[in-house]
């Protein structure tokens, strides 16, 4: 707050008092009181005034820096209220108030929307290891029965089985950072480990695999990295072509300051015009329309998990030759900020 938008805020009062010193003046001088007289009264009028005026300005201006001082050192303003002090002048006092209600009533409403949200996250978990087991007991029974019939029941099982468990990264989307353990690991364990966990969809597709330059080591939480690469390939095997063997190629590469991480298919390619959104929440695009049944969360996801531990993720692509998908591990990123 400065002085002229005070001046201007007060500028009623002002021309009420110049308005009434002129009137006393104009009278003054009708009554034949001299001059020298009229002058002093009219300033010794507006003298009180004007000091009030200024100690007030100065009162308030100094309330008013202190309170927006805390506002921008507050990375929570919801606690702005908590931490001010009360003013010793009318108007502040009742904003106050007002700050205080309006910030009581937000605590409560965050409060029971927390509360929601950990009864919703608890009956998903819930939920879903419920759910595990009938799809482990299908497991059994169509190992114990392999017939063309039961291998297309098992590939539909796998998709539940994969819809399920985004089901679950995604309940637990928002507090992903209380649920992950960065450790050292190789490029090499957890490609390995997730093609083991996709083989058998793997195998029905008759999908090849290649594998290069995976012995380097990198920082990252073996759950999670398991849970991208497991979206990375599960979209190149919805997106194959229909004519040909799908092929997956695993690179990895030193860097200076890091490690890159490249999945590359021959599928069908993204479309340009899609390719900017597909780590949006909810966008399926042009090949989640035409080609298989999307959710469009599987990516949006791994790009949340990929800046929570600190990782780049970008997908390069050209409609018709396939996608790439590329993983950037910063050197020692994680390990820094645990």
């Amino acid at each position: 707050m400065n002085f002229i938008e005070y001046a201007k805020d007060k500028g009623k009062y002002i021309v009420v008092l110049l308005l009434s010193d002129l009137t006393a003046g104009v009278f003054l001088c009708l009554i034949d009181v001299r001059k020298i007289f009229i002058l002093f009264g009219m300033i010794l009028w507006l003298v009180p005034f004007l000091i009030v005026f200024a100690v007030e300005f100065v009162q308030k201006r100094k309330y008013y820096n202190y309170v927006e001082d805390r506002v921008n050192a507050l990375n929570e303003k919801s606690l702005l209220s908590e931490l001010i002090e009360k003013p010793d002048f009318l108007e502040g006092k009742i904003m106050y108030s007002i700050l205080k209600e309006t910030n009581k009533y937000m605590n409560d409403k965050l409060s029971k929307y927390e509360q929601s949200e950990k009864e919703y996250k608890e009956y998903v978990e819930m939920w879903v290891h419920e759910i595990k087991t009938p799809l482990t007991l299908m497991g059994l029974l169509i190992e114990n029965n392999r017939t063309e019939e039961m291998r297309r029941i098992e590939k539909e099982v796998k998709q539940v089985d994969h819809l399920v468990e985004q089901a679950l990264f995604y309940a637990r989307s928002n507090s992903l950072d209380r649920d992950f353990q960065i450790k050292q690991i190789t490029l090499e364990e957890i490609v390995t480990k997730t093609l083991k966990k996709n083989a058998k969809v793997m195998i029905s597709t008759k999908t090849t695999v290649q594998m290069e330059g995976l012995s380097v080591s990198v920082y990252a939480d073996s759950k999670w990295m398991e849970f991208i690469l497991g979206q990375i390939i599960s979209n190149s095997i919805k997106y194959k072509k229909a004519e040909e063997v799908l092929k997956l190629q695993f690179r990895g590469t030193k860097l200076p300051d890091g490690v890159r991480l490249e999945i590359e298919d021959n599928g069908i390619g993204i479309c340009e015009n899609d390719l900017e959104r597909i780590f949006d929440k909810g966008f399926t695009g042009v090949n989640g329309r035409n080609y298989a049944r999307t959710t469009g969360i599987g990516l949006y996801l791994c790009k949340k998990m990929c800046r929570k531990m600190n990782l780049g993720i970008e997908a390069f692509s050209k409609e018709g030759e396939g996608t790439k998908m590329v993983l950037i591990f910063p050197k020692n990123s994680m390990i820094e900020n645990v």
